[in-house]
């Protein structure tokens, strides 16, 4: 409740956006959305030295958790994306079926860019 409250001030009321009630329904276009965003930017050195080492332990203990899944080990944000990177890696590269290719062949004519080369189609 209390990163959600937080969440809707920083997003909305602080930037003059709408918030929680205010914030028209999903679909809806008969008025403009009015959404607003916030980014901040923390520097972990003003918390004094060894930052990395605090979070590298702390990852860590998470990681190490016993699973409630022995088949799903217990992961850390970031976890997912790189065993995805490493899979693409390893399979030389993104794989795109032959429509989608296709796709990228149309809108790289339609926008006069080079598209690139067909090393393998995965069909």
């Amino acid at each position: 409740y209390g990163l959600a409250m937080m969440i809707e001030i920083l997003c909305g009321v602080m930037s003059g956006g709408t918030w929680g009630p205010n914030i028209r329904q999903w679909g809806k276009t008969d008025q403009p959305g009015n959404l607003s965003h916030c980014f901040i930017v923390l520097d972990p050195s003003v918390c004094g030295t060894g930052f990395q080492d605090r979070l590298q332990s702390m990852a860590d203990m998470f990681r190490n958790l016993e699973p409630r899944d022995p088949c799903k080990p217990v992961l850390v944000p970031g976890d997912p994306e790189r065993f995805k990177e490493k899979t693409v890696q390893d399979n030389g590269g993104v794989k795109y079926s032959k429509l989608q290719f296709d796709r990228f062949v149309g809108f790289s004519k339609n926008l006069d860019v080079s598209c690139p080369a067909n090393k393998k189609l995965s069909l």
